[in-house]
């Protein structure tokens, strides 16, 4: 079972308390521009935790209200931004942000336990200004977007719950940042979908996994039933897929890892690792994602030769739209996004994901007035869309 429904099982899963603060539009006190959805829970004080959610279109009640079921479950306060965005000046989500952290002051929190929560633009953002706050951030949610690679080396990473959506784009970026993050605390869910928030149901689980953070590192009391919940998520999940199964044992390991005893799960996590189905899917893994970083180059590759509007002074047409198919080799990502083997389709997929986000978004504003080159576009995005 889902580690959320062991949460249920446990009976820490409350209703709405009628004192709640619930509130659609905010104005912070020192600039009055800046708004944010507001919740607190009945009996909010200075042991409150406080998540702050920067959605990258700055959908700020519709943010808030995805994390509510999790913030009312374990008794945290929400700051939701209506000013955050994506795909635009980061100077803009920087000042929601500050914007918010400075109106906290108004909210009653606990100090030492602030988290800051975004999807694609504002997940990586999250990573800019987390060396400037690292000591005012006790950890960071981030969905569809990793930490940006011009960014210097890592150092004292903070609590990291990620989501990756199967079909997300961003997904491989999500997957090595996760493995990077090493002996930090660090989780990734992987969740059936593509580029964006996952379900509500899924902030449960993370905001729960934060508070077990926040006990190993002394921030909060120690919670034996949110102990209880997590070790028997651990021990009664059953998946048919082994690499799944050891990925969530191993995870399990490092939540676990001083507060209760794990010898069982390390001996059961070693086993799988050996296993001769874990190391197939291990190496089919690999395949599949020196396959996508082949199908980007390509991508690139083919961008630059579209961009090049004249060549030694003359005028150069687009590559025509069967040129386009045949080089990226769309016929045969479409066909293998059918494939029965969910990780091959997946894989097939956000391939075509990532090209069809550069036709229909991204690469257009580039080409302002050419007609020639914006239909073509169009027609690339239209064979590159979802089914």
């Amino acid at each position: 079972m889902r580690w959320l429904l062991a949460l249920a099982l446990f009976g820490m899963v409350a209703m709405a308390a009628a004192a709640e603060r619930l509130e659609d539009k905010v104005a912070t006190r020192a600039d009055p521009a800046q708004q944010y959805a507001l919740y607190l829970p009945d009996g909010a004080s200075a042991k409150t935790p406080l998540l702050i959610v920067l959605d990258p279109r700055g959908r700020g009640a519709m943010a808030r209200d995805l994390v509510l079921d999790g913030a009312r479950a374990r008794g945290w306060g929400v700051m939701s931004s209506w000013q955050s965005r994506s795909d635009t000046q980061e100077g803009i989500t920087l000042r929601a942000l500050d914007a918010l952290l400075k109106d906290s002051a108004h909210v009653p929190h606990d100090p030492r336990r602030v988290y800051l929560a975004g999807m694609s633009g504002t997940a990586k953002t999250l990573w800019v200004v987390q060396p400037v706050l690292r000591d005012r951030i006790a950890g960071l949610i981030g969905s569809g977007g990793a930490r940006p690679p011009e960014l210097p080396a890592l150092q004292g990473a903070p609590a990291f719950f990620g989501f990756a959506g199967t079909t997300d784009f961003n997904y491989q970026e999500m997957v090595a940042l996760d493995d990077a993050l090493g002996g930090a605390p660090h989780r990734l869910v992987v969740f059936d979908g593509p580029h964006g928030w996952p379900a509500s149901e899924a902030f449960v689980e993370a905001i729960a996994w934060m508070d077990v953070q926040a006990m190993r590192a002394q921030r909060m009391p120690r919670d034996a039933a949110l102990i209880d919940a997590r070790w028997q998520a651990c021990t009664e999940e059953a998946t048919t897929d082994a690499l799944a199964r050891w990925r969530e044992i191993d995870a399990c390991i490092r939540d676990l890892d001083g507060l209760h005893d794990i010898s069982t799960l390390r001996a059961h996590a070693t086993a799988l690792a050996a296993s001769e189905d874990v190391q197939r899917l291990r190496k089919q893994e690999d395949r599949l994602r020196d396959e996508e970083s082949r199908q980007r180059r390509r991508f690139e590759e083919w961008r630059a030769r579209f961009s090049a509007r004249f060549v030694e002074g003359r005028p150069q047409s687009p590559p025509s739209h069967a040129t386009t198919m045949r080089e990226l080799r769309i016929a045969n990502l479409r066909k293998r996004a059918t494939d029965a083997d969910a990780r091959i389709a997946e894989s097939a997929m956000r391939q075509l994901a990532w090209m069809h986000a550069g036709a229909a978004f991204y690469l257009p504003p580039m080409f302002a007035g050419d007609a020639e080159r914006l239909a073509a576009l169009k027609r690339l995005a239209e064979a590159t869309a979802p089914p």
